[in-house]
């Protein structure tokens, strides 16, 4: 930093500064995230997937500066997944997100719904379907 003394303008520190900036925020805030799911309980296996999460965000930097290699990343992402796999129901109904989890996907009694009020076409066409064989 001492090379950019009264020089916080120069294109240098544009050049070498300001790309950081971005990154900085970030982690800032995965680690603010993480310190909040530590101070209201949120189980360690669900903090473990978050964290494996963060890796994938800059899996060269973790390898690189971190020492973490993306063979090493990628197998802590799997063993959090399976750990959280068996159990995600369960958590997920823990964290209280149920009123905020709106996604047709997420339950039976939504799915039903919203296959209920999709738009239904039909017609009397008739698609004659002629059989290729693949040529290689």
């Amino acid at each position: 930093m001492e090379c950019f003394a009264n020089k916080h303008r120069s294109e240098a520190f544009n050049r070498t500064i300001l790309p950081l900036c971005l990154p900085l925020v970030l982690a800032m805030g995965y680690r603010m995230a993480l310190e909040a799911a530590v101070d209201v309980g949120i189980d360690p296996k669900l903090r473990a997937l978050y964290e494996a999460g963060i890796f994938k965000e800059d899996a060269g930097w973790f390898a690189e500066k971190g020492g973490i290699s993306r063979e090493a990343q990628r197998a802590m992402e799997a063993q959090a997944a399976d750990a959280v796999l068996p159990e995600l129901e369960r958590l997920v109904e823990e964290t209280g997100v149920e009123p905020y989890c709106t996604a047709p996907m997420t339950s039976q009694a939504l799915w039903d719904g919203y296959v209920g009020e999709l738009e239904t076409f039909s017609g009397d066409a008739v698609w004659e379907f002629e059989e290729t064989k693949a040529r290689l």
